[in-house]
């Protein structure tokens, strides 16, 4: 979380100046010819996210195509910029430092002034705007899971739990991968899928904390990232025009991962949601096979749940519920990764086999 001033205000002031933001946007939204509009199903939530850039329409209709529904939405995220619009975004004069946090009892207002930008939500409403400056100040991190935040704040109040975790498996059910970052989590997503399992994605999915026996995992984003040297590149043909290079690199390992977007680079890889059979830890190791080891649940919990409370901006305690719950009901293994990741999916198959 960025260094800043939080405050509370009033339910009301939060309101009034988020109307002011929502109508500004939507006077925006005119100049460009309306709205570009991409519905997706989250869960069990059907979301339509809008955008007045076209670029930035591609960033969320791109990362989260296999969840394209025609469903009516029930919530709504909008991101405005105001260079494609030439619209100046509405602003508070008393703010002041790098960044400032408000926060009622439904309502979040978030303002980045390294970045520029705003950020709010209601989330009794089921409405959030994202305004930023242009589609370039969107950071690297985002553009693979964007608007994680948005969509975690009008969600959690629905019982629903952002998960740091990637799954992979199929008609079996699915194998939730999780682990801090280096563990081998992304490569083991990227070669199951090589061989033919399919995924709910690689970085973030959802849960509902009302399901249980069993718990279900739902897909967010058909992406993955990869550094350059991951061995996972070997287990497949790239297809350049379903790989992202880093727009910029920096000091931090993460800029120079390469994004892969599986449903374009495996067609029909992606699944919008698994039974979850099992929780898995990768841990990479200097051996050739792969092999799964049962892991204590206290174990397993400790290596979800700091990840994923650490991602999210509004860390929740019924979060850490659900994953409680989770690790207590499924069985976990510690997933020793071996150097012939063809291997990776054979013991994924065989923990599928021993849990569904």
């Amino acid at each position: 979380m960025p260094k800043g001033h939080f405050e509370k205000w009033t339910d009301e002031h939060l309101r009034t100046f988020g109307d002011e933001l929502l109508a500004a946007a939507e006077g925006a939204a005119k100049v460009v010819g309306g709205w570009r509009k991409h519905t997706v199903k989250l869960g069990r939530t059907v979301v339509e996210f809008r955008s007045t850039d076209d670029r930035v329409h591609s960033i969320l209709a791109r990362t989260m195509a296999h969840l394209t529904t025609n469903d009516p939405p029930t919530a709504t995220i909008s991101v405005c910029d105001t260079a494609s619009t030439g619209v100046p975004r509405p602003t508070q004069p008393s703010w002041m430092g790098e960044t400032w946090r408000h926060e009622g009892s439904a309502t979040v207002l978030y303002q980045d002034r390294v970045r520029d930008s705003v950020a709010w939500s209601d989330s009794e409403r089921g409405v959030a705007l994202w305004w930023i400056p242009d589609e370039a100040s969107i950071p690297a991190w985002e553009r693979p899971t964007p608007l994680r935040a948005l969509i975690d704040r009008l969600l959690s109040p629905l019982g629903v739990s952002l998960v740091h975790a990637g799954i992979v498996g199929d008609d079996r059910g699915g194998v939730m991968l999780t682990g801090r970052g280096g563990s081998g989590k992304s490569t083991s997503v990227v070669a199951c899928v090589a061989a033919k399992l399919q995924s709910g994605g690689d970085d973030f999915v959802l849960m509902h904390n009302d399901e249980r026996d069993p718990a279900i995992c739902w897909s967010m984003f058909a992406t993955a990232r990869l550094l350059p040297e991951s061995p996972a590149w070997s287990t497949f043909s790239a297809n350049p025009a379903a790989i992202e290079m880093p727009r910029s690199i920096d000091d931090d390992r993460n800029s120079i991962k390469r994004t892969v977007f599986l449903n374009e680079q495996f067609p029909g890889s992606m699944r919008d949601r698994f039974p979850i059979r099992a929780v898995a830890v990768p841990m990479v190791t200097d051996c050739t096979i792969t092999k799964a080891v049962p892991m204590r649940p206290a174990a397993a919990l400790l290596a979800l749940a700091p990840s994923s409370m650490l991602q999210l901006v509004d860390p929740h305690r019924s979060t850490l519920a659900a994953l409680a719950a989770l690790v207590r009901e499924v069985p976990c293994y510690a997933l020793h990764v071996g150097s012939d990741l063809a291997d990776v999916s054979r013991a994924v198959g065989e923990l599928l086999n021993s849990t569904s």
